[in-house]
């Protein structure tokens, strides 16, 4: 409390250093005498908060086919007690470690492409959180994904926006996303598939450069692919 917030009768940091009066900090002068009181300094600050931690530190870019546990650490900070490490979405996996030292434990089947770590320090007077580590995710199945005879071929990758899917093998129709990497919407879009091998011209050139996710919902599986867009 600074003494200014509203409803205060009086407020009283009892930090005066010397002298026997304590000196109300609100707007009501409401000052009070202090007997038998011994003013030290070697005392620890109680009264606040946490600092904020460092941003943790550790791998950003993790492959689910391959990773299974990753670390995270961040500094201690002044007047913190304890830490709690987070990982959002809930689906991408675990984390634990109660102290500057986090360990994820990833879930393989998470589909998302992203996941966020945060570390909170607190006391006992409250909690302050870092910044967000952004993660990026490669999904198991962003690969190859030709079964048997199907597949579906992304040409040119790169490219600066415009390229061609060859679906070749089915000949259902397929309801395809385009996300960029934050998982936002891009592209809502029907590939009309007739005669078991289909050729669609794609154009995503108004969109910045770098990597975007192809996103194909079929009757019984869905399949991503990674597009990188260049300038």
């Amino acid at each position: 409390l600074s003494g200014s917030e509203a409803g205060l009768l009086g407020c009283w940091s009892f930090d005066e250093g010397s002298g026997t009066t304590a000196y109300d900090l609100s707007t009501n002068e409401n000052d009070g005498t202090i007997n038998g009181a011994t003013y030290s300094s070697d005392v620890p600050i109680t009264s606040q908060s946490p600092d904020q931690p460092l941003l943790p530190e550790g791998p950003v870019t993790i492959d689910l086919d391959a990773t299974t546990t990753s670390e995270y650490i961040t500094g201690e900070v002044t007047n913190a007690s304890s830490y709690q490490w987070h990982l959002n979405p809930l689906e991408a996996g675990t984390i634990e470690g109660e102290h500057t030292v986090g360990t994820v434990y990833w879930n393989s089947e998470y589909t998302g492409i992203d996941a966020y770590i945060n570390v909170v320090a607190y006391n006992d007077c409250g909690e302050t959180s870092s910044d967000t580590l952004p993660i990026s995710l490669s999904p198991v199945w962003v690969h190859n994904s030709r079964v048997n005879d199907f597949d579906i071929e992304v040409f040119p990758n790169p490219s600066h926006g415009i390229f061609n899917l060859s679906v070749i093998g089915y000949s259902n129709n397929i309801n395809m996303l385009i996300l960029n990497r934050n998982g936002q919407l891009i592209i809502k879009r029907k590939l009309i598939n007739t005669k078991g091998h289909s050729t669609h011209n794609i154009d995503i050139s108004y969109c910045s450069a770098g990597i975007y996710y192809l996103k194909f919902i079929l009757r019984d599986r869905v399949i991503v692919k990674k597009v990188l867009i260049k300038n």
